[in-house]
């Protein structure tokens, strides 16, 4: 089984990329993603990875250092 993304559920995985009857089929006969497939799953894989820095990016705008006073840091 393919480690999951958390926030990403399969079934996008198989909207854009590959479906998942043609994902299993794949895999019994132990094929590669096409050219095409690879490069979407690249572009996907890209997309959540910058997701990901803009929402950790945001929490920490959100954080505001003069707390840790009042927390005893």
């Amino acid at each position: 089984m393919y480690p999951a993304l958390p926030g990403v559920e399969l079934k996008h995985i198989y909207d854009i990329v590959i479906p998942a009857r043609t994902l299993k089929h794949r895999r019994s006969r132990k094929e590669s993603l096409s050219r095409d497939e690879s490069d979407k799953l690249a572009r996907l894989v890209r997309v959540f990875d910058q997701e990901m820095i803009a929402m950790i990016e945001s929490k920490r705008a959100e954080f505001d250092p003069r707390l840790l006073k009042h927390l005893g840091g």
